[in-house]
């Protein structure tokens, strides 16, 4: 049964890899080029690679080694008023994932894409997101047995909410947040060498992600950003069945993530920022990321 245990993992690591927020970086970590922290109300397009280097602790004890690379597009209406002091920002996005997970002698590649559109609304400075994304993977699992390749789909269902607090005379925001997140993906049946038939319940979870974030806006157009998140992810009882035998549960410990990064202005045409996030806990390990945004 190790095997089929083996690919729960896949799936477990699959669903918290989606990006469970179009204005955050990819892989849910501190949020930059927010729309909520734009400098300008006109259109742009974005574009955000990223790369996670991270060790994943089981609830069982078990721990998987994971490594995630993408990229993401997007592009960002004008500001919309909606009247009553109301402003909505419409943002849609695609991009690419790919990742590998290892535990013990056994290996899994993944590469699939994900699709999204999410809407924020301001008023004066509190905002609301909400967003949802489907994506689908293919996968192959490695071990010296066997090799498989299956696909799976997901789907993401999330909201955030937050205010901006500016402090002596703007020069600093303070910025409290809490994301709620529904994440659901499945895996189609698939058969074994040894003709073993699995199958699989969806998995689902729901991730509560509650943030601050402090951001000092310099006279030379820098800005220079910290922030920190808690993270809990409540796991359905994941129902595994090779040759209808279930296998057990699965579920992830929580954990912290902290970020540093620096966004510049360049002119009224461009932003761009490097990031560094890093996990500590039931997730442990480091995520790099930087962008560029275009407006019009």
């Amino acid at each position: 049964m190790f095997k089929e245990k083996f690919i729960v993992v896949l799936f477990f690591l699959m669903l918290f890899s989606v990006k469970v927020f179009a204005v955050t970086v990819p892989n849910g970590s501190v949020s930059t080029f927010s729309p909520e922290q734009r400098s300008t109300k006109t259109e742009s397009i974005w574009f955000k690679p990223y790369s996670a280097f991270e060790t994943i602790e089981l609830e069982s004890g078990n721990i998987v080694h994971n490594t995630a690379y993408g990229a993401y597009i997007g592009y960002d209406t004008n500001v919309i008023n909606l009247g009553n002091d109301w402003d909505a920002v419409l943002t849609f996005h695609t991009g690419y994932t790919g990742s590998r997970q290892k535990y013990s002698a056994r290996t899994i590649f993944q590469n699939g894409g994900q699709l999204g559109v999410s809407g924020v609304f301001f008023r004066e400075n509190f905002f609301l997101g909400i967003l949802t994304n489907v994506g689908a993977v293919n996968a192959v699992a490695k071990s010296s047995f066997e090799n498989l390749n299956f696909s799976m789909i997901n789907a993401t269902a999330a909201i955030k909410t937050g205010y901006n607090f500016e402090l002596l005379d703007k020069k600093l925001s303070f910025q409290p947040s809490f994301l709620g997140a529904y994440l659901w993906a499945n895996t189609f049946d698939y058969v074994n060498a040894q003709n073993v038939v699995v199958k699989s319940d969806p998995i689902y979870s729901i991730q509560l992600m509650p943030g601050l974030k402090l951001t000092a806006n310099l006279d030379n157009g820098w800005q220079p950003y910290i922030g920190v998140q808690q993270v809990w992810n409540i796991l359905n009882a994941s129902r595994f069945s090779p040759n209808d035998v279930i296998l057990g549960e699965i579920s992830l410990k929580p954990y912290v993530q902290y970020g540093v990064g620096i966004q510049k202005s360049v002119g009224e045409d461009y932003t761009g920022y490097i990031q560094t996030t890093i996990r500590n806990g039931g997730r442990s390990g480091v995520i790099l990321s930087f962008g560029l945004r275009k407006y019009f």
